[in-house]
């Protein structure tokens, strides 16, 4: 199970984790102790595309919609979901 998580959060461009730490937490999921997920988001700051087509954040100003940080993490849900669904069914 480790490996797949490592896998995927390579795959997602995640922060790499403390591995006993990952697996302690998965196998508390496991024994059916409730799992949080948190993952805190930067406000939707402008931004503009450079010349190159990369967009950046310019902070000179709050827009009113989902930022880029937030809907990264929206798009990676799926997979994260299907990750520890995985993980949750699996021995080991």
């Amino acid at each position: 199970m480790l490996v797949e998580c490592h896998d995927v959060f390579s795959e997602l461009g995640i922060a790499d984790l403390d591995s006993a730490r990952l697996m302690e937490w998965i196998h508390k999921g496991r024994a059916g102790e409730p799992l949080t997920v948190v993952s805190p988001v930067c406000p939707d700051y402008a931004t503009e595309k450079s010349l190159d087509g990369r967009i950046h954040y310019t902070f000179n100003g709050v827009n009113g919609g989902i930022g880029l940080a937030a809907k990264r993490l929206y798009e990676s849900l799926p997979r994260i979901d299907t990750l520890f669904r995985v993980a949750s069914t699996a021995t080991g």
